[in-house]
């Protein structure tokens, strides 16, 4: 635990130095003499300044990867980037930091006792076990081979899982320190229960300091679902690298910004915090494909901006590829795709690479899971293929487990109907005035619906569209209510907010009771007296105690249907190993698909 503490604060600290270094670039790129009056100087929120600066340090990582492991090196290289900056540039770094720090005197008691809540149950998780069936699949195996080699060419032959590339799993082995010899230290998902949580009661503290806003209330609505989410069995966020828990978390922040900026300014300025939001977008893209829909906001700012502010706009795009590009590359090498598994986009043939029916047919069993996934009770001898929508959504539904699923589905379902129709109406009354007052917030709640369309109609698995199921139902059904609720005293906007704070511990003790039975086999796992075994370090990935071995083409190789982080090189089975055909004389040099061969 102590040594997760360390870790969590090296992690801001890099995270805000690197956000500072984007910070002052954007300022020296988006100041000149044609677009002063395009600046804004207010400062970004923090949560923003660190997803942004989090951001570069895994694209630099990423780099790096392509020629070497990551461990001591990469950190020593990061770590000595930030001081050498803040030598450099200290008066501006002083600047930056001096209000986020005064802010602090700002914090109210009660959000600070549950913050510090927020810690020790983050604390007490890195006891847990993980509940994520993919993390001994493939996550904790994925991240053990970035730790220890450069990126392998055409590892997705050797296992094809391994060629599910994202870029949490090189900041996951960025900050494991497995290089001091002991552990993979596996503490991201309980970094961002605190992370997350810090920023939800960031809203809280608005509230209570008077700022009844509908911005604040998203904040405030969103933490019964998040703690849930630590423990809903079919979520599981706990003790697990996933790529869900960021997706989810990053989703909810950008978005919430994105809607903070449309309601308060009435339009999308390109300054240096829209800049971090990009980085923020593009992190999360290559953090999980499905969040694409994200970058539409920033796209089409930038492509109305593009004829008066040139400049700007191509720095953006720049800055983008820049966080893009060393995840582009990863694919390529691991899969021989620039994107996999979406073999449509084929531009290079390599000889390690994924044969496309292999790809193709990677693609559709995920979507085909996330439909119809082998532990759904279905009527025999259906195939999802029989099926009609309305058919296929009622079987869907049927084997959902979280409560009150149908319910949000249809309150997102109508609050965004709603806010469109409000929208319609609004246009047709100002017609020409709609756009400038209102076009930023549009381009908002579109960004929203489509990103949640497109979660139910390409994947609809809860993991995949936790994120941004959770915040279109929280900003629209807020939006709405502020919009209602416009002209009230402070007095009853004091009684709403005690009412939303109520309504929000009913449903966190209502999700927890109509799982309660799981919720309790769960902390069962928490054997006795095994937190105070954690005291220093966290819980290590469970032993693949069946793990066996083969004799394969570049020596031994093993294989476990838990591979979790077995011996290099590893794979899931057998036949798979088998099939693969080394590059060289070490499987660091890569493999080929054996169908391939002559």
């Amino acid at each position: 635990m102590l040594a997760a503490l360390g870790i969590w604060l090296y992690i801001f600290f890099l995270s805000g130095v690197f956000g500072l270094i984007a910070l002052r670039m954007s300022k020296l790129f988006f100041t000149s003499k044609s677009e002063d009056n395009n600046q804004d100087d207010s400062l970004p929120p923090l949560a923003i300044l660190l997803i942004s600066g989090l951001g570069i340090v895994t694209a630099l990582a990423q780099f790096i990867s392509l020629q070497s492991a990551t461990g001591l090196l990469t950190n020593l290289f990061l770590t000595i980037t930030a001081f050498v900056y803040l030598l450099i540039d200290r008066k501006f770094s002083a600047k930056i930091i001096s209000p986020y720090i005064l802010s602090i005197k700002n914090i109210k008691l009660v959000p600070l006792i549950l913050g510090i809540g927020f810690v020790a149950l983050g604390l007490h998780q890195l006891s847990a076990i993980t509940l994520s069936a993919d993390t001994p699949l493939y996550h904790a195996l994925s991240i053990k081979y970035i730790e220890n080699h450069s990126v392998i060419p055409g590892l997705g032959n050797f296992y094809h899982r391994l060629a599910f590339n994202n870029s949490w799993f090189v900041s996951c082995a960025l900050f494991s320190f497995s290089f001091l010899g002991k552990m993979s230290l596996n503490v991201m998902s309980e970094f961002l229960m605190i992370f997350g949580g810090f920023w939800m009661l960031g809203g809280l503290n608005n509230i209570l300091s008077g700022k009844f806003v509908a911005e604040n209330w998203v904040r405030l609505g969103l933490i019964p679902i998040f703690l849930y989410s630590f423990y809903f069995p079919h979520i599981g966020w706990s003790a697990t690298p996933s790529p869900d828990v960021p997706t989810a978390v990053f989703t909810w922040i950008i978005f919430h910004r994105f809607f903070e900026i449309a309601k308060n300014k009435k339009r999308f300025e390109l300054n240096s915090e829209f800049l971090l939001l990009i980085i923020s977008a593009s992190f999360l893209v290559s953090i999980k494909l499905s969040a694409a829909v994200i970058l539409l906001l920033p796209f089409v700012v930038l492509a109305l901006s593009f004829k008066k502010y040139k400049k700007s706009v191509l720095v953006a795009i720049v800055v983008g590829a820049f966080i893009m590009t060393p995840w582009l590359a990863r694919n390529y090498y691991l899969s021989g795709y620039l994107i996999h598994p979406f073999p449509a986009i084929d531009l290079f043939s390599p000889d390690w690479k994924i044969p496309k029916d292999i790809a193709l047919a990677e693609k559709n069993t995920i979507q085909r899971w996330a439909k119809w996934p082998g532990w759904f009770k279905k009527p025999k001898n259906v195939e999802l293929e029989d099926l009609e929508y309305g058919q296929w959504f009622e079987i869907w539904l049927a084997n959902q487990t979280l409560p009150g699923l149908e319910l949000s589905l249809w309150a997102t379902l109508l609050s965004s109907s709603a806010v469109f129709l409000i929208g319609i109406i609004v246009l047709l009354r100002q017609q020409k005035r709609y756009f400038v007052e209102h076009g930023a917030m549009t381009l908002v709640f579109l960004s929203l619906f489509l990103s949640w369309i497109y979660w139910f109609w390409a994947a609809p698995d809860l993991r995949f569209g936790w994120g941004v199921h959770w915040i279109n139902l929280n900003i629209c059904l807020f939006f709405i209510a502020s919009l209602l609720l416009k002209k009230v005293s402070l007095e009853a906007s004091t009684q709403l907010t005690m009412g939303i704070s109520t309504v929000s511990l009913i449903t966190l003790g209502y999700l927890i009771y109509a799982h309660y039975e799981q919720v309790s086999a769960r902390y069962k796992m928490f054997a006795s007296g095994q937190v105070s075994e954690h005291i220093l370090m966290p819980k290590d990935y469970p032993t693949s105690f069946s793990l066996k071995v083969v004799e394969g083409k570049v020596g031994d190789a093993f294989y476990e249907n838990s591979i979790y982080d077995a011996p290099l090189p590893a794979s899931i089975s057998s036949a798979m190993i088998g099939k693969a055909v080394p590059r060289g004389k070490s499987f660091e040099d890569g493999f080929k698909d054996g169908g391939t061969e002559k």
